[in-house]
């Protein structure tokens, strides 16, 4: 079972995105476990493309843990993100 990494523990890294993946995608998926502080997909600055990470913010560490056991290797957009 996954566990946070150091630092802040209601703060998640998502990666291997698709490059079709919103910000509102992230919240809307990730929204279930509690409140969305902040969702966001990095972007290139060159380009404003997907780098295929993100960044989601729970307003408390147990909705973050939550979302981390339940999506951690879930599919999103037909890929399989880590968490």
């Amino acid at each position: 079972v996954p566990k946070p990494r150091h630092g802040d523990a209601t703060n998640l890294y998502v990666g291997s995105l698709h490059p079709s993946v919103t910000d509102a995608d992230l919240a809307q998926r990730f929204g279930a476990f509690g409140t969305i502080v902040s969702a966001k997909v990095m972007l290139n600055i060159h380009t404003g493309e997907s780098r295929g990470m993100g960044f989601v913010k729970f307003d408390k560490k147990e909705s973050a843990i939550a979302a981390l056991q339940a999506l951690h290797r879930a599919t999103v957009n037909g890929q399989r993100i880590l968490v």
